[in-house]
């Protein structure tokens, strides 16, 4: 498409045809300030670029992009500290506007009650929309908050820090809770 750079992933809002368009494209992960940020933490390793789809399109004063994005990171696994590697795989939208806009005044042009959460609201200046915070926003969001790498996962020994997906660390560790321990001590007469 005239008008996109992927470079930046910027659109030039005044060269969006009528009926819209599609942008396929593909950026790396350090093209994302808060993703390369990410990566220096060293908590999440990006395996691939990030593959986008975007549909881009007019809808009334607003320009609407919607579509898929995808990548593959490699993640610590919350339970057993061993890395994989996960698929994310997450569905696109947000909207942009040049004129600052209140909900009040979106709700009265669009005759439909808004939420926060049924719009991603964007603004942008001039005629180049920056897509960049959208997607990585999306990304960020679309990363599990305690990584497993599968949901059987029995995770490390508390006594030991053996890994027990490995099998028992025989350390003699007991599957007794430490808040109860000193019930384990009672003695109950008759």
């Amino acid at each position: 498409m005239k008008g996109f750079s992927e470079e930046t992933i910027r659109i030039d809002a005044d060269r969006i045809p009528d009926e819209g368009v599609t942008i396929n494209t593909q950026a790396p992960f350090d093209r994302f300030p808060g993703l390369k940020a990410l990566c220096r933490e060293e908590t999440v390793q990006f395996l691939s670029p990030i593959q986008m789809e975007i549909r881009v399109r007019w809808v009334s004063r607003f320009v609407e992009a919607a579509g898929s994005l995808q990548t593959s990171v490699r993640l610590p696994c919350s339970r057993c500290l061993e890395a994989y590697t996960q698929l994310i795989a997450v569905p696109f939208k947000a909207t942009y506007t040049n004129a600052v806009q209140t909900p009040d005044a979106l709700k009265e042009e669009t005759d439909v009650e808004l939420t926060a959460d049924s719009i991603d609201l964007f603004q942008f200046h001039g005629k180049e929309i920056d897509l960049t915070e959208a997607i990585q926003e999306h990304i960020l969001l679309s990363l599990p908050l305690r990584p497993l790498c599968r949901e059987e996962c029995k995770g490390l020994c508390p006594r030991c820090g053996g890994d027990l997906n490995k099998g028992g660390c025989g350390c003699g560790a007991q599957a007794l809770d430490p808040r109860l321990a000193v019930l384990e001590r009672l003695k109950l007469g008759k």
